[in-house]
């Protein structure tokens, strides 16, 4: 063995043990599920102080039923029983007042109506200006409809972010994603083993007299790529917060839908600033949280 052997193998086995003493392991880092964002799903509901009339409500559905077609939507069928009292005799379907729910073919988008609430969700998020462009353009219709017979009682926005870890569990680091002064995930979550849960939760007063409720779960779980063998450790961190306008024998807000709109907007930047306070600066940076010409990725 000539002396270039003697090095490129002396060379070859100090680069095996810098990999087994974890100085390689420093390439090791979470990427978003995509590549400009980490957003899974995003959803907005407003919830209102009674159910609507069953006739009017009847009329309200069959009118978004019509509008989500129009769009592409297809509705989807609820399986039930009734039991007619008088006569005893139970029959499937679905009872008239009950919720409706209609989707895109790909299944990626819902809007969801029930007889105190409106919904909808996206697991196709690209900008909070096109999402809520979308929100606009029916859900909130639908949601005006109810707005001119009952009272909004709340108004809740949700986000679902996912982060996947490009090694395995065996060297699995959530500081190299999760602040390390991180007061939003529960002491000892982490004692489960590989994959942990933590959940907090807490009421705020805002302007005025609206209550706010604040979620924040953290969970570290195997994730499956699509087009991938085999899952890999990720961490998602869902954070939502709800505000309310109408709570019985205390506060009263009287809120519209340009009320809505605004307060929509006012939640999701407010989202914006709770997950930045959760996910390193560099994390922030990479999926254009809070910077730059693409601030309204998120």
């Amino acid at each position: 063995m000539n002396v270039a052997d003697c090095y490129f193998n002396w060379k070859w086995h100090k680069q095996q043990s810098m990999f087994r003493k974890g100085t390689m392991s420093e390439t090791l880092r979470f990427d978003p599920i995509y590549s400009e964002h980490a957003i899974e799903r995003c959803a907005w509901t407003v919830f209102f102080t009674q159910p609507l009339p069953e006739k009017l409500y009847g009329n309200v559905t069959q009118a978004a039923g019509d509008g989500a077609q129009e769009r592409g939507f297809q509705p989807v069928a609820f399986r039930g029983i009734q039991f007619n009292a008088i006569t005893g005799q139970v029959v499937s379907g679905q009872a008239s007042g009950g919720p409706v729910e209609f989707v895109t073919p790909d299944g990626a988008q819902q809007l969801s109506i029930t007889p105190q609430s409106v919904s909808f969700a996206s697991t196709r998020y690209v900008r909070w200006t096109p999402f809520f462009g979308q929100v606009s353009d029916l859900p909130l219709k639908v949601a005006e409809r109810f707005v001119d017979v009952v009272s909004v009682s709340a108004l809740k926005v949700e986000y679902w972010d996912r982060f996947i870890w490009s090694g395995e569990w065996s060297d699995f680091d959530p500081n190299k994603l999760l602040r390390g002064d991180n007061q939003y995930a529960a002491p000892g979550a982490v004692r489960g083993g590989n994959a942990w849960h933590s959940h907090v939760g807490w009421f705020e007063r805002t302007e005025g007299a609206v209550r706010r409720l604040v979620n924040i779960n953290i969970d570290a779980v195997d994730f499956l790529r699509p087009n991938t063998i085999g899952p890999k450790p990720s961490i998602g961190v869902y954070t939502t917060i709800q505000d309310a306008f109408f709570l019985p024998g205390s506060l009263q807000v009287d809120v519209g839908i340009e009320a809505i709109k605004t307060r929509s907007t006012e939640i999701h930047n407010d989202l914006k600033s709770l997950l930045g306070q959760i996910i390193l600066d560099d994390m922030q940076s990479r999926i254009s949280l809070n910077s730059g010409a693409r601030a309204d990725v998120r």
